[in-house]
């Protein structure tokens, strides 16, 4: 278990698969003394909403239901949590830091955001919906910034953790501003993306286990499972969606986005000419 104070690295070989994979888990990084506030704070929401008492869940009551935020309504008061804050530590913070080239990050906001997802499926199958990215790419190509995702709860295979396309970070970086849709309407043109985004793919499930080669980069789907205590970095660049929750517990995962300030006001002044030229007068 790593201890507050102490100076973390990571290996090479880390670093290597983070700028190719996009994505690297952490398994028990997280201090005990960070992450049971956090739990404790979040479990005690989750009683008031009345689905959870006695250390168990209590979710009979609730109709049955297959969207894919199903439950985001229950837990609205953990979006106020002070105790989540505490889950971004100095060495989460300066392992990001390693990975943005020794810029200084900043939070997206003060609060980390609740990622609840309560049993909504039967089975479980790779959706063809919501995948998504949260920046666009930009001129200079540079990733703007990392993301870090935790567990409040042990999440499982198949349980609704959030899925990632590893390595579509280095897709469609151009040296042009490209917008986040625009960014998801290129990649649905290129092999593996056409069945990943496409509703009609059958057999989704086999999706999983496909290694695709796009323009020599080698791309797989990531799902996102532990405890708490594991965490996981990303590329704000990555592709990622929410997942069906076919178990019998829900996801309860915590996430917060950094940027690095280059990368922040390169992504702005990108936004501003996009939308200066949308406004302009066409002849």
């Amino acid at each position: 278990m790593c201890q507050e104070g102490e100076k973390l690295m990571l290996s090479a070989e880390q670093k290597t698969l983070f700028e190719e994979d996009g994505i690297i888990k952490l398994p028990d990084f997280l201090p005990m003394a960070v992450v049971e506030p956090a739990v404790k704070s979040a479990f005690e929401v989750f009683a008031e909403a009345g689905i959870w008492a006695e250390n168990q869940w209590l979710l009979d009551h609730l109709p049955p239901t297959n969207q894919p935020a199903a439950g985001s309504d229950l837990v609205k008061g953990t979006k106020n949590l002070r105790a989540t804050r505490n889950l971004v530590t100095p060495g989460v913070l300066e392992l990001m830091k390693a990975l943005s080239n020794g810029e200084e990050l900043n939070q997206f906001n003060d609060k980390m955001q609740l990622l609840f997802t309560r049993p909504n499926a039967t089975s479980w199958t790779v959706p063809a919906t919501i995948w998504h990215l949260d920046t666009p790419r930009l001129p200079s190509g540079s990733r703007p910034g990392v993301q870090m995702f935790t567990f409040l709860n042990q999440v499982e295979p198949s349980g609704g953790g959030t899925l990632v396309v590893a390595g579509s970070h280095r897709l469609l970086n151009d040296n042009t501003f490209i917008r986040s849709k625009d960014v998801k309407k290129r990649l649905k043109t290129k092999p593996f993306f056409k069945d990943l985004l496409n509703k009609h793919c059958p057999d989704r499930e086999q999706l999983m286990a496909r290694r695709e080669v796009v323009e020599d980069i080698p791309l797989r789907i990531v799902e996102m499972t532990g405890q708490p205590g594991d965490i996981y970095l990303t590329d704000l660049r990555i592709l990622h969606t929410l997942a069906n929750n076919a178990l019998k517990v829900p996801r309860v995962m915590a996430t917060q986005r950094f940027f690095t300030e280059t990368g922040w006001s390169e992504m702005m002044e990108g936004h501003a000419k996009s939308r200066a030229a949308a406004e302009t007068p066409r002849d």
